[in-house]
């Protein structure tokens, strides 16, 4: 390739030039003695350590070098930066040196092995020849690098996954949802159901600070029926927004890469994986980028899930839920806090130093749920702040498929807070599960909210 033909004139000129030769062989001497100095930087090290695959003239002591450091006594920075640096080095050697290590290194640095193998076509075919008689290696792939090379493009890469993995996809995901409806009349221990999130679940989703916020952030389902959580565990690709389908890259020379697009601009794309690893690639250096049409949430975790754990992870997840069901006080207020609304937009968030969501931008709309809601006639408050003017009514809350205008009140700034009168609502009969929602269309506002408050009036 050019790029190959650029490298090697380089290394020529170099090589014709004793005062650059001279120079470039100084600093692959200080680049070896940080990595190798314990008392310096972390970071400095590891820089150190990734600049050893540019110095081809002393690749086997690289190499030697590079694997002092698949050590679980090394950091585990240094760790990660050995496995990256022999890749560079190893080339089409990697898959069986970096399997080589597999032994004398931990789950996080396993992982990385994993991923960087299954980032090149001939590394993920060895790596699979290989696992075939290796079953510690076959249990490493998570679910979704399992059906991602399941699905690959590659037929020779797509039989070795069949036959190594076999068919976990059930045909009709229906039938699958069938057999786990008795999960659904078993008692669940949220305990246990917490552990079952941890491994299987948390890689993608957070529920109580537990987890990388990947997918949807679970604490927000509070409105999920168990029946409908089933369904989204047994069959995620039957109802998947696009923004968390799946996405595969191929670059120019041969990397693969899968991910959710995380951000998409003219000259780049950043991926998200599980765990929430990001990748950002050129888009002058991409070959094609294909949707899969799928949930990056794979299908198959049934078989890590019997009945009764199902009706435990079912129980976790309402359980943590409860804190976002609202429902009235004996005095028959119901309390919209803004700790227990659900945010939606761009620019809204939650600052738990206020206790109020802030920013609360025109696209913007903050959820609640209330459970058997009474009829009657409320009077609606708010406690917020709004430092910008308006004119008219353009705040909108809505309970259900209706809504009604109201006013917030002027306070000079976002965190002045005042409690007001929004307005007024008319409930005609009791409501088993009522949503409030709420919005406005003020450009460029400075709005936050600690609470939306509803009194009885008689």
């Amino acid at each position: 390739s050019a790029a190959n033909r650029f490298s090697e004139d380089s290394e020529s000129f170099i090589r014709s030039n004793p005062v650059l030769v001279t120079k470039q062989t100084r600093l692959f001497q200080a680049a070896e003695a940080l990595a190798m100095d314990s008392q310096s930087p972390i970071t400095d090290r590891v820089s150190g350590l990734l600049v050893l695959p540019y110095n081809r003239s002393g690749r086997e002591e690289n190499i030697a070098l590079a694997r002092q450091f698949l050590n679980p006594n090394q950091p585990i920075e240094l760790q990660l930066a050995a496995v990256e640096c022999l890749s560079r080095i190893l080339r089409s050697e990697a898959p069986e040196h970096l399997l080589n290590s597999w032994e004398r290194v931990g789950p996080r640095v396993r992982a990385e092995i994993l991923d960087i193998l299954l980032s090149r076509k001939d590394w993920t075919t060895a790596l699979l020849g290989k696992a075939s008689n290796r079953p510690e290696l076959i249990s490493s792939f998570s679910a979704v690098q399992r059906n991602r090379l399941r699905r690959s493009s590659d037929p020779a890469i797509k039989n070795l996954a069949s036959a190594l993995f076999g068919n976990r996809e059930t045909p009709n995901r229906q039938r699958l949802v069938d057999d786990y409806q008795v999960a659904l009349d078993l008692v669940g221990d949220p305990t246990s159901g917490s552990a079952h999130f941890a491994s299987l679940c948390a890689t993608c989703h957070q529920m109580e600070g537990v987890g990388v916020d990947v997918g949807p952030n679970l604490s927000s389902l509070s409105d999920k029926s168990p029946q409908a959580l089933l369904v989204a565990i047994l069959d995620p690709n039957r109802a998947v927004e696009d923004k968390y389908k799946q996405y595969i890259v191929t670059t120019k020379n041969g990397q693969t890469a899968a991910g959710i697009l995380a951000e998409d601009t003219s000259t780049t794309i950043t991926l998200t994986n599980t765990g929430g690893a990001t990748q950002t690639f050129l888009r002058q250096n991409l070959s094609s980028i294909k949707s899969a049409g799928l949930s990056l949430m794979p299908e198959g975790l049934d078989a890590s899930l019997d009945h009764q754990q199902m009706a435990d992870l079912l129980a976790y997840l309402n359980a943590s839920d409860a804190s976002l069901k609202i429902r009235q006080g004996e005095n028959g207020q119901v309390a919209l806090s803004a700790s227990r609304g659900i945010i939606s937009g761009s620019s809204a968030y939650y600052n738990p130093d206020t206790s109020a969501i802030e920013w609360i931008g025109a696209g913007d709309s903050i959820e609640w749920t209330v459970y058997d809601l009474s009829p009657g006639y409320y009077d609606v408050f708010t406690n917020a702040g709004l430092g910008k003017e308006y004119k008219g009514r353009p705040f909108r809350l809505y309970l259900n498929d209706t809504f009604t205008t109201g006013a917030v009140v002027y306070s000079r700034s976002m965190r002045n807070y005042r409690k007001r009168k929004f307005g007024n609502i008319e409930v005609h009969s009791e409501i088993p599960r009522a949503v409030f929602r709420l919005e406005h269309s003020l450009p460029n506002a400075e709005f936050g909210l600690k609470e939306l408050r509803l009194i009885p009036v008689k």
